[in-house]
């Protein structure tokens, strides 16, 4: 009876759950890792109150396990290295829908997605709570994706970066986003007509054009004259841009904080000189580099990599952590027990 209630004075491992949530809750998702060294109880929470994971770029995920395992996720980074892989589900379509049951996720990124298609960005909509969505370099995509996506119309942050087949057509459909405060087309083919549609997305303070040739100075100017809430503006590498169509800055009291013009070659030096002078817009080219800083919209995640070795069960049902057990020390605490590997034997016991 002495050692029974000895052990269950000292029993962690089966605190209850909903103190122990309050635990994990204030340790952030950097602190959850200890917890799941514990034991298979404290693991079950930790997974359950971790918010912010990012997956490694050329493992496959079990999308079904991972919704199980982390179910509070509000952030996922599913970025995948496009050398090596197209995408990081085996079945892209089936692992989109398994992503309906994060019911809080608010980022998601696809980022190198080639294998992604305009039918799986059907069910990439029905993500309701999804705020940022980054679709970076799905190479696949086109126009017709883009009604889809226009159709979510609580985005906040939108990247479309490397997206080559999108037209005109397909970026003017992204014209009923009214609450983007954040916008990627970088390395497109948008030209001045599409540019002249966005300018409906009053919202918008972050707007990349890096590497967008066919922008002109009168798309420049458009955007610069109706989007008066724009405070960071990327035409890196925009050629066709001169300082005729950044001249209204000069002329105009603008909210602009951060410009970038590095390989805008029909920019003067003279011209650069007096916008800085009469405005407190920083100008980045490559003559006169700043310091580049976080977005101003989207925090910093933290994440855990795949490689981790506290997360290799997320693909690995065989792994330490996934066949650990509850087991109690001589003072009556509870301390981790993994399971031996089939067919070998602890270390420990070898050599006696």
């Amino acid at each position: 009876m002495e050692r029974e209630a000895q052990r269950a004075k000292g029993d962690w491992g089966s605190l209850a759950k909903d103190v122990l949530d309050q635990v994990l809750t204030r340790l952030g998702n950097r602190g959850l890792v200890p917890p799941r060294l514990t034991c298979m109880h404290w693991k079950n929470c930790a997974d359950s109150a971790v918010t912010s994971l990012r997956c490694n770029p050329i493992e496959v995920v079990p999308p079904e396990r991972l919704v199980a395992l982390f179910p509070s996720l509000t952030s996922l980074d599913l970025t995948c290295d496009w050398v090596s892989c197209s995408s990081l589900f085996e079945d892209v379509t089936s692992g989109i829908k398994s992503l309906r049951g994060l019911e809080t996720l608010r980022h998601l990124s696809l980022n190198g997605w080639s294998a992604l298609t305009d039918e799986d960005v059907v069910w990439i909509r029905k993500l309701e709570s999804v705020r940022e969505l980054d679709l970076t370099f799905c190479s696949k995509l086109t126009d017709v994706g883009m009604i889809y996506v226009s159709d979510m119309v609580q985005l906040r942050v939108l990247k479309l970066m490397g997206c080559s087949q999108l037209t005109n057509q397909g970026f003017e459909m992204l014209s009923r986003l009214s609450a983007l405060e954040a916008l990627s087309v970088s390395g497109t083919s948008i030209g001045d007509k599409a540019l002249s549609k966005l300018v409906s997305l009053t919202n918008l303070k972050e707007l990349g054009l890096m590497e967008c040739s066919n922008v002109s100075d009168w798309g420049v100017r458009c955007v610069l004259t109706n989007l008066r809430n724009l405070v960071e503006l990327d035409l890196t590498e925009c050629s066709a841009v001169s300082d005729r169509g950044l001249a209204i800055l000069v002329e105009m009291k603008s909210n602009m904080r951060k410009l970038k013009l590095e390989g805008c070659d029909k920019v003067t030096v003279e011209f650069l000189c007096s916008l800085e002078a009469l405005t407190e817009i920083k100008v980045n080219t490559s003559s006169n580099p700043v310091e580049s800083d976080e977005s101003i919209i989207s925090e910093e995640i933290e994440l855990f990599t795949g490689t981790d070795k506290t997360f290799v069960d997320l693909c690995d049902t065989s792994s330490e952590s996934a066949s650990s057990e509850c087991s109690y020390s001589n003072s009556g605490e509870c301390v981790k027990r993994a399971t031996p590997a089939h067919g070998k034997e602890a270390e420990s016991g070898g050599g006696s």
